[in-house]
């Protein structure tokens, strides 16, 4: 993987050496004959944002006609040093990681000030944006004291260029996009008009229609299994036998659950811009500009097919033995072999969801030699929905030598999936055993079962988030001719910030049990075309069912007193955990001032120029969330769970003083040096870690009587770091570029485990309806006493407590090294003076350790990644190829549907665009993504132990536009 990142820079390097010595003595070309527009002039954009700002930043801009030539924002973005794309949703949403970092770490904007985001989970979904309402974006590296505080990775600043500042005319493009996997077609368009009346009044809008259906394939071995005496049908004396533990340590893994997914997505994205802008007189303009995206997937379907070999499924012709390498030593294990008996589970997880925000920003400015007052406001609400319904058919192993008449064949392809085989007969075409099914004591209130143990689950999470944000922002800057301090800015800006989340958990409680027959079972409609023939060993033997169908036969459920309903009509499982952290409130008033100067002045001769400032913001934060006891109680034929909901206030106010020094030395016409230093922060996301405390009680008739308790999070503060930059530049020509980057970032705070025993075992948890509490040994007890005997023999014994939750306590450093080089090749004689490219490298490190003494990680975040973009560009054509590679990441652990840690495989993938221009200013383009039809692979310590395989295929687009 080395040799991956270090060829391309070799090339990189040696195209700039060759370009340096040839421009020394190339005779200049008819300036006539050299095209900066489309393709080339959106790259000399970028260098000439980069070359006229004092920070360290790096941008990407849109050719002519408003236009990203890729996907989404995040797909553009990731050609930008330091940006990292995450594949691992298969909705598109394109969250990002910058310099080393997660998205959550990452400040977005849109024109410099914060906006509400449609924020369901983690960072950012910037795939809920049509791109072509964006004219660039600037990725921030070292903010200084004016800038919007609150990205301790950077800023991210989608821009929509102001109305008096974009030039008149308009465009309009029509396209359609068409996806291999699955053979899917889909339309989209955009419009746009700007226009000057006189010199002092102009608007603009821009609007942007996307239709989507697209897919994502997958395979997966959820978890691996110990091979055991009963899977084999032997004694445990026979097996040792076979397989000592001498030879055998750590027992032999084989794997455990195997799934087959398709996720297929259906819906529309709106999203526009529009504005006004008035020149009051010469030194007074008003600026109104307003924004809106919709991303409505009204079909998000997952369709699963599972086989899941028991204790009591009996594993024949195993295949050959062999050993992979673990941090604690060899692991044997096999990958093939033949199964029956299994539990086989047909599901359909719909998940239908909604992205959306709007936001209008109004500025005054006001400017003359001496002085510059500007005032802004701002005022945006977002929303993000997804309502996930999942109905599971599941036929159960029977206790041996019982059997469900289930069998087939497994092996994993070795370090492929690609290549692995699956097969599986069953007894049943439907794979719906007959009923009747019913909630028998024991069942879970999601499943429904029958006499076999057969089950029928509904379940399924429906979140939803709300944010706000309403803003006050004024400045003054005075300028001055001499001295050192060029200018003295001085801000204020007051923000509210609201987030509000909801949430409902999906039962199989009160519906029509009679209704759950083998007729609710259709066929699968993407068993045919799964995975576009690039996984020929799949099962094919897979089914699915029709949600609504089966909400119509299931329902009206029966409510009992005290339940409520979810947006499906279905019971809503009140007593998850899961529930009380879904539904809270997060508000953030927070207010900063700062100060802000650009100095000037010169050392040996060589001109520095740089902006010294510091920022003041205070917080004051409340959350108001449901604190929530589960208590276990017999009834007539069996037992329930009765929950107890406390309404929990908590208030906290926090202060951030934020330096900055951004420093640039101009080395020589062509060279310039850059420092900074600065202290940034950012606030957790409130629904990744949430704020509720949630204490379950002992289930009834349990050997050792536990209290489970999961603390709220609402006492936690922003994460921080004390950064460092260093950036040498050479603008070694007109539009060109190589610039080198070295960071540094010592970040504190961030969120891992409570260890502290005064928390994990406080002596008064009577706030916790846990009394006093006291360790004896290595557990945790109450002097509350349990009986574990009967109530004509009582047991009387002290509780144990189980106490878990989240603190900032951690602590990493992260170093990287950006590599930039760009290059416009049109000093070169005609038709290679067409040409040019650009090659960029980050590589990042991160140091730190756990408590447990392990090395930290950050999931999510490759080591290397580069960009290779070569174009060629003419008056009337032009083309460009861009490869994009990152090196293999950690994922974070847990989750019914991810299984254990993980690791995700290297991957390049190779993007192409095209287009050309007509005399009477019509433009085709054509871009192809995925061109290499990369997959994405996901592995657990070995390449011999695989995980997962997506398959999304390659896209393309085509697209007819015009000006006017």
């Amino acid at each position: 993987m080395k040799n991956l990142a270090i060829r391309p820079l070799s090339a990189a390097i040696a195209l700039l050496c060759l370009s340096n010595a040839w421009a020394q003595d190339a005779v200049p070309a008819d300036a006539n004959t050299v095209v900066v527009s489309g393709i080339r002039k959106s790259y000399a954009d970028a260098v000439n944002m980069k070359r006229d700002t004092l920070e360290i930043t790096d941008s990407i801009s849109s050719d002519g006609l408003g236009r990203f030539p890729d996907l989404n924002v995040g797909e553009a973005i990731q050609r930008i040093p330091g940006v990292q794309l995450n594949r691992e949703a298969g909705s598109r949403n394109a969250t990002i990681n910058l310099r080393g970092l997660p998205g959550t770490f990452a400040l977005t904007t849109i024109n410099g000030m914060s906006f509400a985001q449609p924020v369901l989970n983690g960072s950012t979904p910037l795939g809920a944006f049509n791109s072509d309402i964006f004219s660039a974006v600037t990725v921030l590296k070292s903010p200084t004291a004016a800038e919007q505080p609150g990205g301790l990775s950077g800023n991210i600043d989608l821009r929509i260029t102001s109305a008096l500042a974009r030039k008149d005319g308009g465009a309009i493009a029509i396209g359609d996009e068409y996806d291999e996997l699955g053979h899917l077609t889909t339309p989209n368009a955009n419009v746009s008009w700007n226009k000057h009346f006189g010199k002092d009044l102009a608007v603009f809008g821009v609007y942007a229609y996307k239709k989507e259906d697209f897919r994502r394939d997958s395979t997966q071995v959820q978890d691996y299994d110990q091979l055991t005496a009963a899977n084999l049908g032997i004694t445990q004396a026979q097996f040792d036998a076979r397989y000592p533990k001498s030879e055998y340590a750590k027992g032999i893994l084989f794997p455990g659950q195997i799934r087959q997914t398709v996720t297929a997505n259906t819906g529309a994205t709106h999203s526009g811009a529009a504005g006004v802008g008035w020149r009051m007189n010469g030194e007074t303009r008003l600026n109104l500009t307003g924004y809106f995206s919709d991303r409505k997937l009204d079909s998000s379907n997952q369709y699963l097919n599972y086989i899941d070999p028991t204790a009591n499924s009996p594993i024949t012709n195993l295949g050959p033995i062999f050993t992979i390498d673990t941090p604690t030593g060899k692991q044997a294990m096999i990958n093939s072999y033949d199964y029956a008996n299994a539990s086989i589970t047909d599901s359909l997880r719909s998940a239908p969801q909604r992205q959306r925000t709007h936001g209008l920003s109004a500025d005054v400015d006001w400017e003359n030699d001496e002085w510059h007052f500007n005032g802004a406001a701002h005022s945006s609400r977002a929303e993000n929905r997804q309502d996930q319904l999942s109905i599971d058919i599941v036929q159960s192993a029977r206790t041996l030598p019982g059997s469900n008449g289930t069998y087939g064949h497994y092996y994993s392809g070795g370090e492929d999936l690609k290549n692995s085989v699956l097969t599986l007969f069953t007894p049943t075409v439907s794979h719906i055993n007959p009923g009747p099914y019913d909630q028998r004591p024991g069942t879970s209130v999601t499943q429904a079962r029958n006499n076999g143990n057969d089950r029928f689950g509904v379940t399924g999470t429906n979140g939803r988030a709300l944010t706000s944000v309403d803003a006050l922002q004024v400045f003054a800057e005075r300028s001055f001719e001499e001295g050192f301090f060029k200018s003295v800015k001085a801000g204020l800006r007051a923000e509210q910030n609201d987030f509000v989340s909801t949430g409902t958990r999906n039962t199989a409680q009160g519906i029509n049990f009679a209704a759950i027959q083998p007729s609710l079972a259709i066929s699968n409609p993407y068993v045919a075309s799964f995975a576009g023939g690039y996984i020929p060993g799949y099962t094919k033997n897979w089914v699915a069912v029709d949600i609504p169908a089966v909400l119509n036969a299931v329902k009206p459920v029966t409510v009992l007193p005290g339940q409520t309903l979810t947006p499906y009509g279905l019971v809503n499982n009140d007593a998850d955990p899961g529930f009380s952290s879904y539904n809270f409130s997060v508000k953030n008033r927070i207010a900063s001032g700062y100060v802000s100067s650009i100095w000037g002045s010169s050392l040996f001769g060589v001109p520095l120029k740089g902006n010294l400032g510091a920022r003041y913001e205070t917080t004051r934060e409340t959350v108001d969330s449901l604190d929530t006891s589960n208590v276990t109680v017999t009834i007539p034929g069996g037992t329930k769970v009765v929950t107890t909901r406390t309404p929990r206030q908590f208030e906290q106010s926090y202060r951030n003083f934020l330096p900055s020094l951004v420093a640039k030395a101009d080395l020589s016409e062509k060279i310039a040096l850059r420092g900074a230093a600065y202290r940034t922060f950012v606030r957790p996301q409130p629904r990744d870690i949430t704020p509720s405390t949630v204490v379950t009680e002992p289930a009834l008739g349990t050997a050792t009587p536990t209290y489970n308790v999961v603390l709220g999070s609402a006492d936690l503060k922003p994460y921080t770091a004390n950064s460092f930059d260093l950036a040498l530049e050479w603008y070694n020509r007109p539009n060109g570029l190589v610039a080198l980057t070295v960071f540094q970032k010592d970040v504190k705070g961030l969120v891992g485990p409570v260890r502290d025993v005064n928390r994990l075992c406080p002596a008064d948890a009577t706030a916790l309806g846990l009394g006093h509490l006291s360790i004896v040994g290595n557990n945790c007890l109450s002097d509350i006493l349990v009986n574990v005997g009967t109530a004509e023999a009582p047991s009387m014994q002290p509780a144990r407590v189980v106490i878990t939750g989240q603190t900032n306590q951690q602590k990493i450093k992260v170093n990287g090294v950006e590599f930039n080089v760009q290059q416009n090749l049109d000093w070169l004689p005609a038709p290679w003076n067409n040409l040019g490219g650009a090659f960029n490298y980050a590589y990042t490190t991160i140091k730190g350790r756990n408590d447990d003494g392990s090395a930290a990680t950050l999931p999510g975040v490759s080591r290397n990644n580069y960009n290779l973009i070569a174009y060629y560009e003419t008056r009337q054509w032009g083309v460009r190829a861009v490869y994009n590679y990152r090196d293999d990441y950690d994922l974070a652990a847990g989750g019914t549907f991810n299984g254990a840690a993980r690791s995700v495989k290297a991957r390049g993938q190779l993007d192409m665009s095209a287009s050309y221009t007509f005399a009477n200013n019509f433009k085709v383009s054509f871009d192809a993504f995925n061109m290499s039809n990369s997959m994405r692979e996901e592995y657990e310590g070995s390449y011999l132990k695989p995980r997962r395989l997506d398959v999304d295929g390659r896209t393309y687009q085509l697209k007819l536009s015009t000006t006017f």
